[in-house]
């Protein structure tokens, strides 16, 4: 794996997208390698060690900000927890925040230029996509059997409420070195995008989608919540509890996500 490879003085600057998805992926997927103290499996979690450790080696590439020992730090707690077989959460909280702070500290710059259009998604998603996530988005299309991993499933509603539409659209843009996810950076930004949330959408209901609308007419302070575009893609779930209910939060991604 390409972002896996141990960096040496003569390697060029990792981009910080990279060492940023990397992170994500860790969040959402070491709960598939540990459950209570528990390897479920060891290529899965083989492939978590080796994340934590490509990702505190990338950190050390990044031009200098102040924030970077602090980042140092906790790539070897993450290190350490991942080695320890900590608990999910608590990887999952150490690579979100250290998420957080990569993109305060070296900003990707990956914002739509203007809301994606629905109209044209379905088309592209059956021409670039159902091949191997099946047309429905539930990772059983015929071009993805013989893949392993096999296809992520888009419908796994546990999923969609961890990914972000950026993450899916850094994924898309850059592929997944080590599985059968190819980079699709030849489509237009635009394109890409317009997967990224279509895709994130693909585990939610009519009727989700249409209570979140009601939601989001209705509530000034959920619109204040996602005052933005940029901050869209940028939405989890977990983002919103706190006044908001799991199942307000779970209604508004649906909407927002299929119309934003």
């Amino acid at each position: 794996m390409a972002w896996l490879l141990p960096v040496h003085a003569e390697t060029p600057t990792v981009e910080p997208r990279q060492t940023w998805q990397m992170l994500d992926y860790m969040a959402v997927d070491y709960a598939a390698a540990v459950q209570g103290g528990r390897v479920l499996s060891l290529g899965e979690y083989a492939e978590m060690q080796e994340f934590a450790r490509a990702a505190r080696l990338q950190l050390q590439t990044l031009p200098a900000s102040p924030n970077q020992p602090r980042l140092l730090a906790r790539a070897d707690q993450l290190v350490a927890a991942v080695d320890l077989r900590a608990d999910p959460t608590q990887v999952a909280v150490l690579a979100r925040g250290m998420a957080d702070d990569l993109l305060a500290d070296y900003p990707i710059g990956a914002v739509p230029a203007s809301p994606p259009e629905p109209a044209r998604v379905t088309a592209l998603y059956a021409q670039q996509c159902a091949a191997c996530h099946g047309p429905s988005g539930r990772g059983d299309g015929v071009a993805g059997i013989a893949l392993d991993p096999p296809p992520i499933a888009f419908t796994d509603a546990g999923r969609a409420a961890q990914r972000t539409p950026l993450a899916l659209y850094q994924v898309i843009s850059q592929g997944v070195p080590g599985t059968g996810m190819p980079s699709f950076a030849a489509l237009s930004e635009a394109d890409r995008w317009a997967l990224a949330f279509y895709t994130g959408g693909l585990a939610y209901s009519p009727r989700a989608r249409a209570e979140g609308e009601t939601l989001w007419r209705e509530r000034a302070d959920l619109r204040g919540r996602i005052p933005t575009l940029e901050a869209l893609t940028r939405v989890r779930e977990a983002d919103l509890l706190a006044p908001f209910s799991p199942a307000e939060a779970h209604a508004v991604v649906a909407y927002l996500r299929s119309r934003p």
